[in-house]
């Protein structure tokens, strides 16, 4: 086939069905519509007849809560927390209860989808399996004959794409990347790798539960809903009414958590570096009561670098930071003491979403920081400290090393893996190779990355784009091959070993047939890399094969998973007061505050304030984003019965910006970024006291511009498309997200 020069985007014809508009619809008419009308079963009747219970996992986020999935006569009809699961203990959020939504919505894609060209026109055809899988393999492979291994890169997120990443690195190529990493938290687990020698994972490790001090900075708990912390977070809230603990929430935004705080610090926007540095300075040289306010005993046993930190802290007092952050000193030195009063039974969150503005690991590095002269690292109610069960990878051929290494391994050494912005800059540049193939399985890169439209033009600079997903999100309509993934409830997945306070193994398995033509993100990867002569590193029949010989490698058997959906493990002591030996796989062997690793490669070893953030113009505003706890992005976006009651596509405006600009609470506005790029839909403006009067803010993964998902399409304002001015971290390589100022169009 003649190779595209210019990618259209290509609506794909029949795939959508008709949107049911939200105006005067309720739950109950939702759920007819899901379920069938007639049924004697009909939820708005509840629970009726016989039901089989299959224990599985829940994939909507990477939390992976276990579930419990009620079928009746070969149909999904709920979804329940299994209570045997240590994350969600029988309750799951929104979004996981939603599941029976994603699995039967009619926009889905069902079937194998190819670009041909018509003269001038290019649209999709459908193709039966074997000429797409046949199709993947050659354009894959002429790519790897043409400009080496280095020239196919994947970008993904979730389980699925773990067997496309393997496709790619078994093919000799190293450019395989997560947006989780270098958009949420990356720079966060570097930061905490290079301190402690030991990065934070998922669900990171935090105990609420015997917290006396929380502080959270920028973490949205109870809108970022993760089942285990948000349970945890509520015991917490209780013990604090109740006055056993006490809550700090540093927000330009009077969120869900500022609402129970004993504090809440309405911080200048990218500004959370200087109050670090500032509570660091108290704790280490202020003696309100002549003896210091730092773990003494902890840091002489566990650390090194002290005294380099001290003196590097010298000037960020207090009364430094508060011109900068917007926070008197008093109050900077109240929390400060309560924190060193409580400690080690404290914990300054080190928060989820990390990539902000270009300080980002450094930031990262002075929470790590702070938590380690408190001494919460390995006390109860800081962070706790949990052995991973040893369960081997599956075995395969170790994997060619490349010549040329990754896109940017020469110029971010500690980050392991090029970011999704470096694959994208690579495509356009062709430096310091050219990639032109790129797979693309179960992440939004078009609602995800900032600066679209160079996502776009990247793109269009493919040989060849192949998209695995279950809905047809925007880039399949940029694609040259399009294929149908089964949702996590028609499929098994690999299984999780989860690291958590009770160490466990769970998976997902089917909980019904594949709908349509869908089938596994691992099928299609094995079927793929075995047409490109991979057999060796694909030598597994099925995804039970695969998990059964995993488990076999400690003794373990498939069946003690599914049977219950949860196979706990032998966990032993986690917290120092149980008797947990600390140990640190660091350099020194020891907790870093000043970091050896960072003055090795050229970076200041201990956290500095660089530079003076930018304010905004008069009439702009600072952009600030969170989450739903309805929405994980475009993977439930789609669902009806989430976005009937989802309030996630406003904007939040302070009351007096609002009367100087013209803005009325409720009535609908562009939203425009310095650089002039708008939003292209209008978005409902939230009008309230509770965020600061230079800061807009709104939930991050709306303002979808695909006509095919019928119920997301057109909802809210993409942040992804304001954000031209990317601040990139410099240790890591994040792409920094809180550069750009907004204003609304009046």
């Amino acid at each position: 086939m003649k190779r595209i020069t210019r990618r259209e985007f290509i609506k794909i014809g029949g795939m959508a069905a008709a949107g049911m508009s939200l105006t005067g619809c309720d739950l109950a008419d939702m759920s007819w519509r899901v379920f069938g009308g007639g049924s004697e079963l009909d939820p708005r009747f509840g629970f009726g007849g016989d039901f089989e219970v299959i224990p599985t996992s829940c994939q909507i986020c990477y939390w992976g809560c276990g579930v419990h999935a009620y079928r009746t006569e070969g149909r999904l009809w709920k979804l329940l927390g299994n209570p045997d699961d240590p994350l969600c203990a029988g309750r799951l959020c929104p979004r996981g209860t939603a599941g029976v939504g994603m699995l039967y919505d009619e926009d889905r894609l069902k079937t194998p989808l190819l670009r041909t060209e018509n003269g001038s026109s290019q649209r999709f055809d459908g193709i039966a399996w074997d000429a797409a899988l046949d199709t993947a393999a050659e354009r894959l492979g002429k790519v790897i004959d043409d400009y080496g291994p280095e020239g196919v890169a994947v970008i993904t997120h979730g389980k699925p794409g773990h067997f496309f990443e393997h496709l790619v690195r078994a093919a000799g190529s190293p450019n395989y990347s997560f947006p989780s990493f270098s958009l949420c938290r990356g720079a966060r687990d570097v930061a905490y790798w290079l301190t402690y020698g030991k990065d934070l994972g998922s669900p990171e490790p935090t105990d609420y539960e015997n917290a006396k001090v929380l502080v959270l900075m920028g973490y949205h708990l109870g809108e970022n809903m993760h089942t285990t912390q948000v349970r945890e977070f509520a015991s917490f809230v209780r013990r604090a009414n109740e006055g056993d603990a006490k809550l700090v929430v540093v927000d330009p935004r009077f969120s869900i958590a500022a609402g129970k705080a004993w504090k809440w610090l309405p911080i200048r926007p990218v500004t959370d570096m200087a109050l670090l540095l500032a509570w660091i300075h108290v704790i280490v040289h202020e003696q309100p009561e002549g003896k210091p306010l730092y773990n003494v005993e902890y840091i002489e046993k566990y650390a090194e670098g002290f005294d380099e930190l001290r003196e590097n802290v010298v000037p960020y007092t207090p009364e430094w930071a508060w011109p900068i952050t917007g926070i008197e000193p008093g109050e900077i030195r109240a929390v400060a003491l309560e924190l060193a009063r409580h400690a080690p039974h404290v914990l300054v969150h080190p928060g989820r979403f990390s990539a902000w503005d270009g300080q980002d690991t450094q930031r990262s590095r002075a929470n790590a920081i702070l938590n380690a002269l408190l001494g919460a690292w390995g006390h109860t109610g800081g962070f706790f400290v949990a052995d991973k069960p040893s369960i081997p990878g599956y075995p395969h051929p170790p994997y060619a090393k490349s010549e040329r290494g990754s896109c940017d391994s020469g110029e971010y050494p500690l980050a392991g893996i090029p970011s999704p912005r470096n694959i994208v800059k690579t495509i356009m540049t062709r430096k310091p190779y050219p990639i032109k193939a790129l797979v693309v399985c179960g992440s939004n890169i078009l609602s995800c990355l900032p600066r679209t439209q160079d996502t776009i033009m990247a793109l269009d600079n493919l040989d060849f784009l192949m998209v695995v997903d279950t809905m047809p999100v925007e880039q399949t309509g940029y694609a040259d091959l399009v294929l149908p993934d089964c949702t996590y409830l028609e499929r098994m997945d690999e299984i999780s070993v989860k690291n958590f306070k009770q160490n466990f193994i769970t998976v997902n398995q089917p909980v019904t047939d594949p709908m349509y033509e869908s089938r596994p993100g691992w099928w299609m990867a094995r079927e793929i890399g075995h047409r490109m002569g991979l057999e060796e590193h694909f030598d597994w029949e099925n995804i039970e094969e695969y998990n059964e010989t995993r488990l076999a490698q400690a003794g373990l058997f498939l069946k003690d998973v599914t049977e219950k959906g949860i196979l706990p493990l032998a966990t032993g002591p986690i917290f120092i007061e149980e008797g947990k030996e600390l140990t640190f796989k660091t350099p020194s062997g020891k907790i870093e505050l000043s970091s050896s690793q960072l003055a090795k490669f050229g970076h200041y070893p201990v956290p500095q304030f660089t530079e003076m953030p930018e304010r905004p113009q008069p009439g702009y505003f600072y952009l600030a984003f969170g989450r739903s706890p309805l929405m994980s992005f475009s993977r439930s976006q789609n669902v009806e019965m989430c976005a009937a009651v989802d309030k996630g596509d406003q904007f939040w405006i302070n009351v007096d910006a609002a009367r100087m600009l013209g803005v009325h609470d409720g009535h609908e506005y562009y939203l425009e970024n310095s650089d002039g790029d708008r939003t292209p839909y209008k978005v409902t403006a939230k009008v309230t006291w509770g965020i600061r009067p230079d800061t807009i803010y709104f939930t991050h993964g709306y303002g979808h511009r695909d006509k095919r998902l019928s119920v997301a399409f057109g909802r809210g304002a993409s942040d992804t498309e304001l954000i031209s001015d990317i601040k990139t971290d410099p240790i890591m390589g994040a792409s920094g997200m809180r550069g750009n100022f907004i204003t609304v169009i009046v």
